[in-house]
């Protein structure tokens, strides 16, 4: 999850690179409730986010 919140600190307006990213942790196993906080969203503001990601209904 590092390079997610590297990202986002250093290219917070590239959301392709923020998805791609955001992908990459859920394949490593982290879940939205882990993703959310670490790059400063509440859970439910990265579920509205990334949720199609996950398969999570938006």
């Amino acid at each position: 999850m590092p390079s997610l919140v590297a990202t986002v600190r250093d290219h917070p307006g590239d959301e392709p690179a923020i998805v791609a990213c955001v992908r990459e942790c859920l394949l490593m196993g982290y879940v939205l409730a882990d993703i959310g906080p670490a790059t400063g969203l509440t859970v439910e503001a990265a579920q509205q986010r990334w949720g199609h990601l996950d398969g999570t209904p938006t």
